[in-house]
C-alpha cells in the first residue's frame, strides 16, 4: 500500500519506506527479494531518494523475484 500512498501523500509514504529500511539496517539485511513488483519499485526506486531527503545510507540490494 506504500506505493499506491506515494501518490496520494508522498511524506507519509517516504516515512514508511523509511521506517522499514531503518529496521531492515538494524537487523543487518543485505538483500531484499521482492516477490510485489509495487513493493520492488517503492524500496528500490526510493530508496535513494530518502537516503536524500533524510540523510542516511542504506547499504541495501532489492532484487524482484521474477
Amino acid at each position: 500500500m506504500v506505493f499506491s500512498q506515494f501518490h496520494l501523500n508522498k511524506n507519509t509514504s517516504l516515512q514508511v519506506t523509511k521506517t522499514k529500511l531503518d529496521s531492515l539496517q538494524r537487523n543487518g539485511v543485505e538483500l531484499m527479494i521482492h516477490m510485489c513488483p509495487n513493493c520492488h519499485i517503492q524500496y528500490d526506486r526510493y530508496q535513494p531518494v530518502i537516503e536524500k531527503e533524510y540523510g542516511v545510507k542504506y547499504d541495501m540490494v532489492h532484487m524482484n523475484i521474477a
